[in-house]
């Protein structure tokens, strides 16, 4: 039995407290729906290491050579969109 969305939206906003989300790939696994992927890999980073709010990404996702396709022979998900993206 899974959690539910609102048990997730809640997970996320305690972790946003103290973490910064500093990277996020779409899987491939799941299904995508209106643009987003069900399976999300993100990179936290404990707010901690920061003596300064880190910019908004700029940079377009995928990264070449860092992300990759969980399928074989299948495209990565685009990620270049806001919230994502500035």
């Amino acid at each position: 039995m899974g959690c539910n969305h609102n048990d997730k939206i809640k997970c996320f906003e305690k972790l946003s407290k103290t973490h910064y989300i500093i990277h996020a790939h779409g899987n491939n696994f799941g299904d995508v729906v209106n643009n987003i992927p069900d399976v999300i890999e993100l990179t936290y980073i404990n707010k901690n290491y920061f003596n300064y709010i880190p910019e908004l990404n700029t940079q377009s996702l995928p990264i070449s050579n860092l992300d990759y396709s969980n399928i074989i022979g299948s495209n990565n998900i685009n990620l270049s969109f806001y919230p994502f993206k500035n």
